[in-house]
């Protein structure tokens, strides 16, 4: 029991040096909190009822009647309410010194303000503001300012909304994509680009860049399978100079079964040439253990023409196999 508790105490320790902030969220339609913790800091807004930001985003526009916000930086807090007729009023509190609402206390309140804005707070209706005055460039470039985990979610869904994107628009949405720390964020964005969104050869090649830097392998094979998929569905072939990047991408997993599923599918598309035959049947013979190899080979051997070099290398990746049985089976498949 004792050492239960140590090795608990152990973790927890741990757990404060290598995430020092806690980010505490909790929201619904009308009130919720945002709070960041550490021993020695505190960053956190506290809302009810609806809240409208200035169209100059330098103050609170309006607060549904009875509502408040409420924003603390360690010793730096804005406070707004707004009585039943809907009439806002402030506290400003600069360390241990309350601030009236003269010009200084305004410039306060813009300071505050743009800090939430930072943390993603008014994302909703500033994300449409931004796009109607500025179009998706302006939006392109309000996300590149959105480090917290969260923030940029309105943001990111009113682009995808948008089919209007020019090919070099979708490059920079995926350049920015590639700057979350938050892989389920990246990954289900990803993921909404397979189909017309990857026609565009540019945009394909960065779209696999960036699955590419993903680091589960189950993200980057879930990825990859539904781009083969859509693909398949609408009867298009990998295109040519995808091919090499979708094996050597594969083949980074680290983990053989989830590089089989994409190699199976490669495989029922039918490789357009000989040199992507080529590429598949080694690739297949680089994988562990033995009986994947065998398996996959037995595949291919039903689909590929039996040219002299596509014989010649599928047996040098079938002498890989260690097995006998395994072996002699995917040989005489090539006969």
């Amino acid at each position: 029991m004792k050492l239960i508790f140590f090795l608990i105490g152990v973790f927890l320790l741990l757990l404060r040096i290598v995430y020092p902030r806690l980010e505490l969220w909790h929201n619904n339609r009308e009130s919720g909190s945002m709070i960041t913790r550490s021993d020695n800091y505190i960053e956190g807004i506290w809302w009810s009822g609806k809240i409208r930001l200035s169209d100059d985003e330098r103050s609170i526009a309006e607060i549904s009647p009875g509502g408040h916000l409420k924003f603390r930086e360690q010793d730096t807090i804005l406070k707004a309410e707004s009585d039943l007729q809907g009439k806002i009023s402030y506290t400003l509190q600069n360390g241990t010194e309350e601030l009236p609402l003269n010009d200084s206390g305004r410039r306060f309140i813009t300071r505050q303000i743009q800090k939430m804005i930072g943390l993603g707070f008014f994302a909703d209706h500033r994300a449409e503001r931004i796009y109607q005055k500025g179009g998706a460039d302006a939006l392109l470039a309000e996300l590149s300012n959105l480090h917290m985990e969260g923030s940029r979610d309105p943001y990111l869904k009113l682009l995808f909304q948008t089919d209007t994107l020019t090919a070099a628009q979708r490059i920079k949405l995926l350049q920015l994509l590639d700057s979350s720390n938050n892989e389920q964020e990246q990954q289900h964005y990803l993921g909404r680009f397979p189909g017309i969104r990857l026609r565009d050869s540019g945009v394909a090649r960065a779209w696999l860049q960036s699955v590419g830097r993903l680091r589960p392998a189950f993200m980057k094979k879930d990825l990859l399978l539904k781009y083969l998929d859509t693909l398949t569905r609408s009867q298009e072939p990998l295109p040519a100079g995808q091919f090499d990047t979708v094996l050597a991408l594969t083949a980074r997993f680290g983990s053989a079964q989830d590089c089989k599923e994409v190699y199976n599918h490669l495989i029922d598309m039918s490789p357009a040439t000989n040199a992507q035959w080529i590429g598949l049947i080694r690739a297949a013979g680089d994988l562990q253990p033995d009986y994947l190899t065998s398996q996959l080979l037995l595949k291919i051997a039903q689909k590929m023409p039996r040219t002299d070099s596509l014989v010649s290398a599928y047996r040098t990746s079938a002498k890989k196999i260690g097995n006998d049985m395994d072996y002699g089976k995917t040989m005489r498949a090539i006969e």
